[in-house]
């Protein structure tokens, strides 16, 4: 997903993986976000800053708390302002299926 911030181009890249190196009985997953250049391609290297989040073996997979949990971690990795997460959030929020949700109060109940 493309973002720009403070005018700047930037991807946000999230992936998920089945993490080998716990034993089989307790495999976890993990959500992996990434953000960099539209020129670079980070093709799974770890040279890029990243924000991960794992899934506890008990716990269901749920990619949007993973993706959440992720980027937060991300973007306090990153170390930007206020103002350029709102930018990052804002545009995730607009580009995927992932909004806030919001409740009306009506006379017959909660729409």
């Amino acid at each position: 997903m493309r973002v720009t911030i403070n005018g700047k181009q930037c991807i946000l890249n999230f992936r998920y993986e089945e993490c080998q190196y716990f034993p089989p009985d307790k495999s976890r997953r993990r959500t992996v976000a990434q953000m960099y250049a539209p020129h670079q391609k980070p093709d799974g290297c770890d040279l890029y800053p990243r924000g991960e989040a794992y899934c506890h073996p008990k716990d269901h997979f749920d990619r949007r708390v993973g993706r959440r949990l992720a980027l937060t971690r991300l973007l306090k990795v990153l170390g930007l302002e206020r103002e350029a997460r709102k930018q990052v959030w804002e545009a995730y929020f607009s580009q995927t299926a992932d909004r806030k949700t919001i409740c009306h109060k009506s006379e017959g109940g909660v729409i």
